[in-house]
């Protein structure tokens, strides 16, 4: 599916950019760390200069690691998302964040908007 120059779901609040996780013994940036308003849910996004087939595995391995750690990434990005939300006076972020719902977007400019894909 493709979306206009709002690029993701409207529903998605930025809390992160470049974290870090440690997969497999090396450090891997998650490009965007988002919580879903709807949801409370976390959402790994993963941008591509172009289309990429790796993208999705990428972004749905990411996923999966923070879900694996929820306990401890669900508290952090929990946290993390009540900074930013006074930061930016947001009134509609989440109350709490369910990192064991985490999933994966891999997106990619497509013409004059962006190609997203859900990953698990």
């Amino acid at each position: 599916m493709v979306f206009g120059l709002g690029v993701l779901p409207a529903s998605l609040r930025f809390v992160a950019s470049q974290w870090r996780i440690d997969v497999g013994g090396s450090g891997q940036p998650l490009d965007l760390v988002a919580v879903d308003a709807e949801t409370g849910g976390l959402v790994v996004i993963e941008l591509k200069a172009g289309p990429d087939p790796t993208a999705t595995a990428q972004a749905s391995r990411y996923a999966a690691y923070l879900r694996t750690h929820a306990d401890v990434y669900g508290p952090f990005f929990a946290s993390l998302a009540t900074a930013m939300a006074v930061l930016y006076d947001s009134v509609d972020m989440p109350d709490r964040v369910d990192a064991a719902a985490t999933t994966g977007l891999a997106a990619w400019p497509s013409g004059s908007s962006w190609a997203i894909t859900p990953c698990p």
